[in-house]
């Protein structure tokens, strides 16, 4: 009897340890865990980030999801290494009695199933520091081809985990609908040169009939004034 395929795109299944099974990456449960933990040892000194990848179903789709799910594996290596490059990077303010955020904290990168992923960002204390690794990803990702959408904010003192990851996912979707209505303005553009470059290449005589023919249409298209 053949073991079932799970398609990538549904809910990660985890393991006896809480790990999504297929990257390997902690979930939703220890998220939640680490948000609580910031909250107590480092209020106002952490921020959000979720991101969505954006052509997960296309590969699906297309090449099955062997391929799908390596593409979820390639998108978690990238957020792993970008995170723990810049837990070597950012540090907290401490003092001998409170030691450091970053010292105490493990895994930042957590999946949350299907395309969403939430990277926990200690030490950023303003949205110029989150922006900075939004950039710092997309470029990350563009060397592996690979698109995603997302947003990011840094936490305020006094907001509750759960308030924030709900924050980070609407600007994410917002970023998404942006992107699409660019590409959809870029893929218009392109249609309407690419027409224009096959209108002017026409011979003269069957340019001069396709003008006078839109004019016509046109012309025709216009509701007559009513009579009075």
């Amino acid at each position: 009897m053949s073991a079932e395929v799970r398609p990538s795109s549904e809910p990660a299944p985890e393991s006896e340890l809480g790990l999504d099974a297929l990257t390997g990456l902690p979930g939703r449960y220890h998220l939640m865990d680490a948000l609580a933990a910031q909250e107590r040892m480092n209020p106002g000194g952490f921020g959000l980030l979720f991101i969505d990848l954006d052509e997960l179903k296309l590969k699906n789709d297309t090449f099955g999801h062997r391929v799908g799910d390596q593409y979820l594996r390639d998108s978690a290596n990238v957020f792993e290494e970008t995170a723990e490059v810049l837990k070597e990077n950012v540090r907290t303010e401490s003092t001998p009695d409170a030691p450091r955020a970053t010292d105490q904290l493990g895994r930042v990168v957590f999946r949350l199933g299907g395309d969403e992923f939430v990277i926990l960002l200690v030490g950023t204390k303003d949205q110029a520091d989150v922006d900075a690794v939004q950039q710092r990803l997309h470029q990350e990702l563009k060397k592996r081809k690979i698109k995603a959408s997302m947003g990011g904010r840094p936490h305020i003192a006094g907001e509750a985990g759960e308030a924030l990851l709900d924050s980070v996912d609407k600007m994410m979707y917002a970023q998404k609908r942006e992107r699409k209505r660019r590409q959809k303005a870029l893929e218009d553009y392109e249609a309407r040169q690419q027409y224009r470059r096959e209108v002017l290449a026409l011979p003269v005589h069957r340019f001069i009939a396709h003008v006078v023919g839109r004019k016509l249409q046109e012309s025709s298209s216009v509701t007559p004034p009513r009579a009075r």
